[in-house]
């Protein structure tokens, strides 16, 4: 989707004239003013809160190793023994 309603808003057309024409929220066109001038662009802004990076590359080399050592080992005692959730240690 192209963000058309910044470039009306530097032209004088209302807000809600805009909304009304792309079929966007009156206050939706608004933010991607606010985005645009904070930015200069329409890029998205990194988000706070826990990173994902459970799966490490010496995550993945110490499950393997321990898997090798003992291949009867339940996933349920390898995401125990690694602090790591069931569900990333199955992928």
């Amino acid at each position: 989707m192209k963000f058309l309603p910044w470039a009306k808003l530097t032209q004088g057309i209302s807000a809600s004239t805009i909304a009304a024409e792309t079929s966007i929220h009156r206050t939706t066109v608004y933010s991607i003013k606010n985005l645009y001038d904070k930015t200069g662009g329409y890029s998205r802004q990194a988000r706070s809160g826990r990173p994902c990076a459970t799966r490490t590359e010496t995550l993945i080399a110490a499950v393997k190793e321990q898997v090798k050592s003992k291949p009867s080992m339940s996933f349920r005692k390898l995401d125990w023994d690694f602090s790591v959730p069931e569900t990333s240690m199955r992928e």
